[in-house]
């Protein structure tokens, strides 16, 4: 009995990496797409003849002016620059099926979920969609580790795996024994 449940662990345990590897690699074509058309948009700009200068009048010479004086600017300290304000960029994500009542935190999710900010690119991109977050906690209930399974861009994938991260889960007992967990939360975002 012992040997299955430890062979189930260990096919759970290499579903889940599979998984892992099945992201990084949508992950790494979506970011080889992406350099490919920056090569080629940046060849196609190189390639391009330089617009032509036009010439400079001809300098006409001047009779010498008597001297006069000069005032010397006194030195004032540098100043910021100025930021544009910029208001923030927001977009709804929420956690559909999700029962919070497996969460210790529930009220810092929440917190966290209504102060999300829409991430820049995602917000220029009018991206929206869901992403899947597949976690890992430790026996106290504490997320150790996430992936993205199904990336999106933008900024969300990256804002998923955050707010992921804030959970804090009450942890199963197996044998009288606190013990970790794996499991995914779908996170949507919608514009």
């Amino acid at each position: 009995r012992q040997s299955l449940d430890a062979l189930a662990a260990v096919q759970r345990e290499r579903d889940a990496l599979l998984l892992q590897v099945a992201a990084l690699q949508a992950e790494r074509d979506r970011l080889t797409s992406t350099v490919d058309r920056l090569t080629s948009d940046l060849a196609a700009e190189q390639s391009r003849p330089a617009p032509a200068r036009p010439e400079r009048p001809a300098r006409r010479e001047r009779a010498p002016r008597a001297a006069r004086p000069v005032a010397i600017p006194t030195p004032t300290a540098p100043t910021a620059p100025t930021v544009p304000a910029v208001a923030p960029r927001r977009g709804t994500a929420s956690f559909p099926g999700f029962d919070m009542e497996r969460l210790a935190n529930p009220d810092v999710v929440r917190r966290r979920l209504d102060e999300a900010e829409y991430p820049y690119w995602a917000s220029e991109g009018n991206l929206a969609g869901d992403v899947l977050v597949l976690l890992e906690t430790d026996a106290s209930g504490r997320v150790i580790r996430t992936a993205v399974a199904t990336p999106i861009g933008g900024g969300l994938d990256g804002l998923a795996e955050s707010l992921v991260r804030d959970m804090q889960f009450v942890p199963p007992v197996v044998s009288g024994q606190r013990t970790g967990l794996r499991s995914q939360v779908l996170v949507r975002f919608e514009r």
